[in-house]
C-alpha cells in the first residue's frame, strides 16, 4: 500500500536516520532515502514509526533486514 510515514531507522555503525516510507505491507516496506547512507543488502536494522510528540506511547521497535536497494531508497523485510 502506498503510504508515506515518518520512520526512524537504526543500525550499528551507521547514524540514526529519519526517512519516509514509499509503501508498506505486512511483510516489509520501501524506505525513501539515500541508499549509500544505509548498510548493504542482508544487513539488520531496527525501525520505528515516529509519532507526534505527546501522542501517547511510542510505536514499537521492529527488526528488519535490507533486501533491496535502488537509487530511490531501500526495501526492507520485517523479521519476526
Amino acid at each position: 500500500m502506498a503510504l508515506s510515514l515518518p520512520i526512524e531507522v537504526r543500525c550499528s555503525g551507521f547514524d540514526t536516520q529519519q526517512v519516509y516510507t514509499g509503501d508498506i505491507s505486512e511483510g516489509g516496506a520501501f524506505l525513501k532515502c539515500d541508499p549509500d547512507a544505509f548498510p548493504p543488502i542482508g544487513s539488520e536494522l531496527e525501525v520505528q514509526a515516529m509519532k507526534p510528540e505527546g501522542d501517547g506511547e511510542p510505536a514499537p521497535v521492529v527488526h528488519a533486514r535490507v533486501v533491496r536497494s535502488t537509487a530511490e531508497g531501500i526495501g526492507i523485510e520485517f523479521v519476526v
